[in-house]
């Protein structure tokens, strides 16, 4: 992992937006991207990695984005890499202990697929 990755996790963490079992989760997603033939550099994950933070934030604040986008929804699921994305959300809830709602896995799942594709095609 780069360094300027993990100063961004410090400075998340030195925030207060990354508890102990959030940071477990990160970095248990980081690993299984790598795994999956994504480098785990700022550039290619870093926003991802603050959205997910965020995400989780909201689900464990009781503060979820409610709102469904089916749009979004109906070209996610068409996408060759969401079977693998919904991977992702068995282990998060595995770590985690809690389960992201609909719309956080829609727009988490965007990315996830986007960043998938990236790994598969060797896009560094």
């Amino acid at each position: 992992m780069e360094q300027l990755l993990l100063e961004r996790l410090n400075i998340l963490k030195e925030a207060e937006m990354l508890d102990e079992v959030t940071e477990k989760t990160v970095y248990h997603v980081i690993n299984k991207l790598e795994a999956d033939g994504v480098v785990a550099t700022d550039e290619n994950i870093g926003m991802f990695i603050t959205h997910l933070i965020a995400a989780i934030r909201r689900i464990k604040s009781n503060e979820a984005i409610e709102e469904v986008n089916l749009e979004l929804k109906e070209e996610l699921m068409k996408n060759p890499f969401y079977p693998m994305s919904k991977t992702y959300f068995t282990e998060m809830k595995d770590v985690l202990g809690v389960d992201l709602d609909e719309a956080e896995k829609i727009y988490i799942g965007g990315y996830l697929c986007i960043l998938l594709a990236k790994g598969k095609e060797g896009l560094r």
